[in-house]
């Protein structure tokens, strides 16, 4: 399942390719990675993540940075992207950026890309799961 769901979300034509996410997101993002490689290209990104779940990134194989949910949807993650380096931004702005996990968090640091400049057609959401509702 993973695997179809990363062919057709995968932007093959991006050299950049950032990721955002939690534990939900592993399989997608560990996916999407073997196709990155496989094309040369570059990836990066955050996973917000519970205590417990620190160590699964690095056991999946992926070189992602982790910080710890907070009760505000995405609220680290977004700290983490607004205090990256200017060059960073120059070179990254333009990457596909893949948005999975919870649909509140997707929400809020989709509105922070936005706002840092990345156009919205850069950015693809695929919501796993939301506060008070079952499997999306």
């Amino acid at each position: 399942m993973d695997d179809l769901l990363s062919r057709s979300l995968y932007r093959a034509d991006s050299k950049y390719h950032f990721f955002f996410g939690d534990e939900t997101s592993l399989r997608l993002f560990s996916s999407l990675t073997h196709k990155i490689h496989a094309n040369n290209q570059e990836y990066f990104g955050v996973l917000e993540l519970r205590e417990a779940c620190t160590e699964l990134p690095e056991q999946a194989g992926l070189m992602l940075d982790v910080v710890p949910r907070s009760d505000i949807p995405a609220a680290h993650a977004i700290h983490y992207v607004e205090t990256l380096h200017e060059r960073v931004w120059h070179v990254w702005r333009t990457a596909a950026f893949y948005l999975t996990g919870n649909a509140h968090s997707i929400k809020a640091f989709r509105q922070a890309l936005l706002d840092r400049g990345v156009d919205a057609k850069n950015i693809i959401v695929q919501p796993y799961r939301a506060e008070g509702k079952g499997g999306l």
